[in-house]
């Protein structure tokens, strides 16, 4: 059976090995779904987290706090934010680490719409991994 399908199965081991090897490490840390008005996370998880705030400075220009145990190699060097934005006007989002320690994580988010690259209030979903 295994001649037939020998790399399939060796790539499959490999994976499943690189996964077990990274540990908790390979896992989202932090993941948020925030509101077009920045004045919550509307849900909120992640495998070290145990509460998002967010702070809307401005239409599209948001402060989001990761609390929780995080265990960071190299701060804020070893933070990795993905934000994406949910939208019907070819939106767009963009991140900025600020700081990272041990229980908590802060970067800034930015939303617009790229037809007219004007700041606008808008639905984002954010995913932080930690290495």
């Amino acid at each position: 059976m295994f001649r037939k399908y020998r790399k399939s199965l060796f790539v499959s081991l490999f994976l499943l090995s690189a996964v077990l090897m990274a540990g908790s490490a390979a896992a989202q840390s932090c993941s948020a779904s925030v509101n077009a008005s920045g004045s919550y996370a509307r849900g909120f998880g992640g495998w070290d987290t145990s509460w998002v705030s967010v702070y809307a400075f401005e239409p599209g220009h948001y402060r989001v706090t990761c609390f929780g145990s995080y265990y960071l190699s190299d701060p804020p060097n070893s933070v990795f934010v993905n934000v994406t934005a949910e939208s019907g006007q070819y939106g767009v989002a963009n991140a900025r680490v600020l700081s990272a320690t041990d229980s908590e994580i802060i970067f800034e988010v930015w939303t617009w719409r790229s037809a007219v690259l004007t700041p606008v209030s808008n639905l984002f979903f954010v995913t932080v991994y930690v290495s």
